[in-house]
């Protein structure tokens, strides 16, 4: 059976793969406790935090492992992360696949993400 057009442009891989690389801002404060966390994309998000401040990001769900025994992550803010759209083009549903794991830096980028 195939997928009608309507469904295709849905359908995570037939619409395309849009993948980012983002900071995380926010890790804490999960409503949901899913270890999600908000996470600036380059390229993607305004870097200027007054006017796209890290509340109004929208939650990044980390994917995990069959194999991971807990719902929890080793994601820190600052760390950068790589990951998806789940909803494609429309960007609202972003999932971590994979970290960068952030050092220590002097840098001060002020009202900056």
């Amino acid at each position: 059976m195939e997928p009608t057009t309507s469904a295709m442009s849905y359908f995570t891989g037939m619409d395309g793969f849009i993948w980012f690389v983002g900071i995380v801002e926010k890790k804490v404060d999960d409503p949901l406790r899913l270890n999600r966390c908000k996470v600036r994309i380059i390229g993607w998000h305004e870097f200027d935090t007054t006017i796209l401040p890290t509340d109004d990001l929208p939650w990044a769900l980390p994917l995990l492992p069959l194999t991971h025994s807990r719902n929890t992550l080793d994601i820190r803010e600052g760390d950068w992360v790589v990951g998806f759209f789940l909803d494609a083009q429309l960007g609202q549903q972003p999932i971590i696949f994979g970290k960068l794991p952030a050092y220590p830096s002097d840098t001060n980028v002020g009202s900056q993400g």
